[in-house]
């Protein structure tokens, strides 16, 4: 299964900065210390959006990343979402298993970075 992810994404370390950044991102937002890793993460990875069901849906960490909840997209409010920005491609299938959410949110990732 982890050739699966090595294969399909970029793995990034979790680097002394990264970590710091991350508990300031806890003790600003009220996050568990995993959670401000993984958002921390992503920041530093340049994404625009975390996918995760356990941090509050909508929720804007820093200047451009927004937590979006899988299991509620596309049943916001029609403001949540910044002007422009596409309603978190509702438009299209998703799958109804974890795993099957997680990988599809990271290709889809990965397909926009390219």
């Amino acid at each position: 299964m982890l050739a699966l992810f090595t294969n399909l994404l970029t793995v990034f370390p979790l680097t002394l900065e990264i970590h710091q950044a991350g508990l300031a991102l806890a003790a600003r937002y009220g996050l568990s210390v995993y959670d401000a890793m993984i958002a921390a993460s992503a920041v530093d990875a340049g994404c625009d959006t975390l996918w995760s069901e356990d941090m509050q849906h909508g929720m804007m960490i820093g200047e451009g990343l927004r937590v979006l909840d899988p299991f509620r997209v596309g049943r916001e409010p029609s403001g949540l979402l910044r002007r422009g920005q596409m309603r978190a491609e509702s438009h299209h299938q998703h799958p109804t298993r974890p795993l099957d959410r997680l990988l599809g949110a990271a290709i889809g990732a990965r397909d926009r970075a390219r």
